[in-house]
């Protein structure tokens, strides 16, 4: 709010016996409202009397007039500014359902939802990106997400380092061959659930699935050979390179290095067993309104990934989601 005008806060530090005024922040006089446009079509079809039912829905949202927060030297007080930019950032994609109803008859039923979503983000316009703080960062044409690494090309067997690929070929591995684009927008994700009731039984379960790439154990690791708490693949040869205490400078640099090229992106796919709910309602003599249901739930029960570096949903900084189960009896009087 008011970020447009000249804003101070109140402290509680008193100076010769007066109330202290801080800056809040440097304003802008100029600042304004982004702009977006949404634009969606979806198509919904039934058959067989509606056992089976389909619906697609495509959406495209632009959005410019950016605000964006633009880095600023320390001396001004401040780390950075909000301001306007010209820039036009994209939003697409599909999102498609499956709804069927495999049998239904008296005394069993089986319905089935599947989920799919294939998202797309794009920057279509950034006018000055080559002059501005984000020229190393962004590229025209791709994802907002992405990340410009270097191209890590293995161990060099006499020297004990890791080698990058020297994209301008001048022998020096510099910011200028951070050329390897990786993007960590999911390419897609949804999921399969599953309804099955036979006579006074009820089975429900939901499988979810993801197709992206994260970032590894690797990212936020310190150099090997350090006193540090360290991940279990340092002790890989043909993963990690040389040991140093800090004291050899190439290593040191190779790693610094190491830590922004793909060596730290990893296939973060996965299948998961999300739900899991089986319940039996015994029959009463006279149940009338009076019913009695146990049941057992769970969540997060299974997983399969090929990502080593903990939880492939939430990879780092955050705990995994728990995994739960429970039992219960249900009494309705």
């Amino acid at each position: 709010d008011y970020q447009y005008l000249d804003t101070y806060t109140i402290t509680d530090a008193n100076y010769d016996g007066n109330i202290g005024l801080n800056p809040s922040r440097l304003f802008n006089p100029y600042f304004a409202w982004e702009e977006s446009r949404k634009m969606e079509a979806a198509l919904e079809l039934g058959m067989v009397k509606d056992r089976i039912s389909f619906e697609a829905a495509y959406y495209n949202n632009r959005s410019d007039n950016q605000l964006i927060g633009i880095p600023l030297p320390g001396t001004t007080g401040f780390s950075s500014i909000n301001v306007n930019l010209d820039v036009v950032i994209e939003n697409s994609g599909w999102e498609l359902s499956l709804h069927t109803v495999n049998i239904r008859n008296d005394n069993f039923t089986w319905n089935t939802s599947i989920l799919l979503t294939l998202p797309q983000n794009k920057l279509i316009a950034f006018d000055g990106l080559e002059n501005s703080t984000y020229a190393e960062r962004l590229v025209i044409g791709h994802p907002i997400s992405l990340y410009r690494l270097y191209h890590l090309q293995g161990i060099n067997q006499q020297t004990g380092l890791f080698e990058f690929e020297d994209y301008n070929g001048d022998g020096i591995i510099s910011v200028d061959d951070r050329q390897y684009n990786a993007d960590l927008t999911p390419q897609f994700y949804g999921s399969i659930s599953n309804y099955i009731q036979y006579k006074n039984w009820n089975l429900d379960f939901m499988l979810q699935f993801v197709k992206k790439d994260v970032l590894n154990e690797y990212s936020n690791a310190v150099i090997p050979g350090q006193m540090f708490n360290q991940t279990t693949g340092i002790l890989e040869g043909d993963v990690m390179q040389a040991y140093t205490t800090g004291m050899n400078a190439d290593v040191v640099t190779a790693f610094n290095q190491f830590r922004s090229s793909n060596g730290v992106i990893s296939d973060g796919s996965f299948i998961r067993l999300k739900t899991l709910s089986l319940s039996y309602r015994i029959p009463l003599k006279q149940e009338g309104q009076a019913r009695c249901t146990v049941f057992a739930q769970g969540q997060n029960l299974w997983t399969i990934t090929k990502f080593k570096g903990g939880d492939p949903e939430q990879p780092l900084g955050f705990m995994p989601p728990l995994q739960r189960i429970s039992f219960g009896v249900k009494l309705e009087l």
